[in-house]
């Protein structure tokens, strides 16, 4: 179940599932739901962590990395398959539009890259 400003949808989840539709989670469920975003939290900061000192060059290197991408495959992400190798060399800044670009490709926040 979710549960969104009144409405109620439907989500499989094995271990909140309910055949009936509940206007609010039980206490059980919240516990449950709480437990499980403080462990997913850690999961994520321990296992998808960006060192703060690095670059936004050195971030970038390390998320294209963790893609598989190489520098054409950057390239044409930003529009132009030369501009990836020029921005990986340090030739290149990254432009607003860019940094907009990779940090919805990335999922990360646009901070990384200024």
């Amino acid at each position: 179940m979710y549960f969104s400003r009144g409405r109620v949808e439907k989500v499989e989840c094995p271990l909140i599932r309910s055949p009936y539709p509940l206007r609010r989670p039980s206490k059980g469920q919240q516990q449950y739901l709480e437990t499980l975003s403080v462990l997913v939290e850690a999961y994520e900061n321990d296992q998808h962590a960006l060192d703060r000192g690095q670059s936004p060059l050195e971030i970038l290197k390390h998320l294209l990395d963790s893609k598989s991408m190489n520098a054409s495959q950057l390239g044409e992400l930003l529009g132009n398959r030369s501009l990836g190798s020029k921005i990986l060399r340090g030739e290149r800044g990254l432009s607003k539009g860019h940094i907009r670009t990779l940090a919805k490709r990335f999922t990360v926040s646009p901070a990384v890259f200024l």
